[in-house]
């Protein structure tokens, strides 16, 4: 809309009613003071501080609105009392002056709170309204379905004003403070980014964006339907919102041109398209800042108002939505980003279009938004391109494909439900979807999953033959050894009661020697790449023992590290994941660096190395004591370390069969803060440490390793483990 004669449309601006009622009251104190200077009366001095501070409220109003006669509300009050028979004696008397403008001032004041804040526009009747006779409606896209309650503790929340009746061009001016926040600015600090919404209806995911894309400001809201639900619920959130409708006869150019006047006002840096059911011409995209829209289907595949139909009918198995930039194509323009959803058995296009709304546009739009607010995209005439969004070890999208391939019994307890999905890509060894060769046992359950993986992960780490037993996730025992039954016997004696009902893994084909150490004593699990038929034989006897066989997926153990297909590891927590490297470490001799006076022996280094490979599969605080090539004792989730050295050396002591802590070798997954740590564990009859060093303290743990001829070599690398 152009600007011209003046036509007042009202509405409510509590900033500007903050601006204005300071600006007057401010001047009343202030003028009666300086106005005294020149000797006036008290009633002159009064009056002149009145019209001075009625000068000054409107010149705010003005800079705050263009024209604001309702910046003189405030005033009102102080002037009715100066005038009145009540006020006059006051005034008249000096010894009453100051009272009487303190008076006047607290009237003021309340003045603003109830009633200020009127503000006016300034519209005219667009001059080309039939300049084309064009008055045909353009379809578009918007997502229906029942009102979502979207109401944030910390938002502004206004009083909302009714349409303006008597607008000639049906313009609804809904609230229309410019901050969004009680106490925020006017429009957000200088680097945020200013977005527009444009909707015909419910507009949830322009909502969606304002509550999620923390760099980005909804600082208006337009629709071209007066009673399009979106206006009222961005006024109660307080953010601007206004109904430009399209007039009877009314062409697209004119109506365009009230559209990019209304923009314009607000300044704004992108245009965000939710639903709005108007194909935009390429003049005002022209115009516009960059205009964005999103389609409930991955374009180009089903454009169009029925594209839920068009997916379910051609028998689709996945479907999502587009965010792309709008051109006067309808559903084209150069894509930003899209977002997948799965399509099941027995949708309908009421299903599809909750969940790709939910599952697909709640997470595309706000990312898309999110990318210009970072000055990440540029659009030209070739596309679009995102920077930063490329391959690499941390992509900036993910897009997982899991399928589910088994319902387990329950989760981490009988109450809680679990699902086991797998990744088909998987080339390394995996529980997932290993075959399970004792085919009468129950299935494996969530538990079963998250220990036998943590189990087969330890043993991956070995070339030798390797077992372990786990317990919770946490090694009981590890050790390797010439033949795999030594290996499993020495790991089960370190603490043969803890490792009641745990997990065994091998890296080994396992034998029948081992599988009658192993049906010795109750075992949940069993872990190998492979069994031979003797073995199986044995292990079938058991019937609640679960056998799983993993050779089919890859190959445990091998040569190390350097054998392990998955480079990355992540967890869930609660709406969202975090990944990261997996811990691949695996030092040698040359890689240790000895601190203290006595250096270790070679049997001692063999023991280091073995206990930090350990160490990086229990969960901190972590302390493992070695003999050899097996542990001794394990300290595990402790939160101080030295109750971790506490607890391995108890179990060393209490739980070890055939094992002592007495010239065994110490690890630590992480520095000793103090030397309490090395002290307990000489006391414990620890000859050597290996830890990674740093600490501020480390020369006081240096100096305490001295005076008690302990060993102590430095990684210079942690190996933490929270999960």
């Amino acid at each position: 809309m152009a600007r011209g004669d003046p036509e007042l449309l009202w509405g409510i601006d509590r900033r500007g009613s903050a601006v204005v009622a300071a600006a007057a009251l401010a001047a009343l104190p202030a003028s009666y003071l300086w106005i005294g200077q020149l000797g006036a009366t008290p009633s002159v001095r009064l009056w002149m501080a009145v019209l001075l501070a009625a000068l000054g409220a409107f010149v705010a109003g003005f800079l705050n609105r263009g024209i604001a006669v309702g910046g003189l509300l405030p005033l009102a009050p102080a002037v009715a009392f100066a005038l009145s028979g009540i006020g006059r004696p006051y005034v008249d008397d000096p010894d009453f002056s100051v009272p009487a403008v303190l008076i006047a001032f607290g009237l003021g004041l309340a003045a603003a709170a109830v009633g200020a804040g009127v503000r006016t526009r300034v519209w005219e009747p667009d001059a080309d309204a039939d300049a084309d006779g064009d008055s045909g409606t353009e379809p578009g896209g918007g997502a229906g379905g029942p009102p979502v309650a979207a109401v944030c503790s910390n938002v502004y929340r206004s009083r909302r004003s009714p349409p303006h009746a008597g607008s000639s061009d049906h313009v609804s001016a809904y609230s229309l403070p410019r901050d969004r926040t009680a106490f925020g600015p006017v429009r957000g600090p200088s680097s945020m980014l200013k977005v527009a919404g444009m909707a015909s209806n419910r507009g949830r995911n322009l909502l969606n964006v304002a509550d999620r894309v923390e760099a980005a400001d909804l600082t208006v809201v337009l629709s071209n339907h007066a009673d399009a639900p979106v206006l009222g619920t961005a006024a109660d959130r307080g953010i601007p919102a206004e109904a430009v409708e399209r007039r009877e006869g009314e062409s697209r150019t004119a109506h365009e041109r009230r559209l990019l006047d209304a923009l314009a006002e607000y300044e704004v840096d992108l245009v965000c398209m939710d639903g709005y059911m108007r194909v935009l011409t390429d003049a005002f995209l022209e115009e516009a800042p960059t205009t964005l829209n999103v389609h409930p289907s991955l374009l180009p595949a089903f454009p169009g108002e029925d594209a839920h139909e068009q997916v379910l009918e051609s028998g689709a198995r996945v479907t999502g939505c587009t965010v792309h930039v709008a051109t006067e194509e309808v559903d084209g323009g150069p894509i930003v980003t899209q977002e997948p959803v799965p399509v099941y058995e027995g949708d309908s296009a009421d299903d599809l279009k909750r969940r790709v709304l939910h599952e697909a546009e709640f997470r595309a739009y706000p990312r898309a938004v999110r990318w210009f607010a970072e000055d990440r995209v540029t659009v030209t005439g070739d596309g679009v391109r995102v920077e930063g969004d490329e391959e690499g070890r941390f992509p900036a999208r993910r897009v997982l494909g899991e399928d589910r391939l088994a319902e387990l019994r329950y989760g981490e307890n009988p109450h809680q439900g679990a699902a086991l999905y797998a990744d088909r890509t998987c080339e390394e060894a995996t529980v997932v979807g290993a075959p399970q060769r004792n085919e009468g046992a129950k299935g494996m359950g969530y538990n079963n999953y998250n220990d036998a993986d943590a189990a087969l992960d330890l043993v991956k780490e070995f070339s030798e033959p390797a077992a372990a037993v786990i317990k919770h996730t946490n090694p009981a025992g590890c050790a390797t050894a010439g033949t795999l039954a030594d290996a499993y016997a020495d790991a089960l004696s370190t603490d043969p009661m803890s490792a009641f009902g745990g997990i065994v893994a091998l890296n080994r084909t396992c034998d029948a020697a081992t599988a009658e150490r192993v049906v010795d004593s109750f075992k949940e699990v069993v872990v190998a790449p492979g069994y031979e038929s003797e073995a199986l034989g044995v292990l079938r006897g058991e019937e609640d023992l679960r056998v799983l066989d993993v050779r089919s997926a890859g190959s445990p153990g091998g040569s190390g590290p350097g054998d392990y297909d998955e480079r990355l590891v992540e967890k869930p927590v609660t709406g969202g994941r975090l990944v990261q490297e997996r811990d691949l470490q695996s030092i040698d001799r040359d890689d240790l660096e000895v601190v203290t006076e006595r250096a270790p022996t070679d049997e001692e280094v063999e023991s280091m190395l073995f206990a930090w490979r350990v160490i990086k599969h229990v969960k901190s605080n972590a302390v493992v004591f070695a003999d050899g090539t097996e542990t001794v004792g394990v300290g595990m989730g402790q939160v101080s370390r030295v109750d971790a050295v506490r607890l391995a050396a108890m179990k060393a002591e209490e739980h070890a069969e055939g094992k002592s802590a007495e010239g065994a070798v110490m690890a630590s997954d992480a520095f000793f803060p103090f030397p309490d740590g090395v002290e307990a564990a000489a006391e414990a009859g620890v000859e050597a440490v290996v830890q990674p060093g740093g600490s501020v303290n480390d020369d006081e743990v240096i100096e305490a390793c001295d005076e008690r001829g302990i060993t102590m070599a430095f990684t210079g690398t942690r190996a933490f483990r929270h999960d």
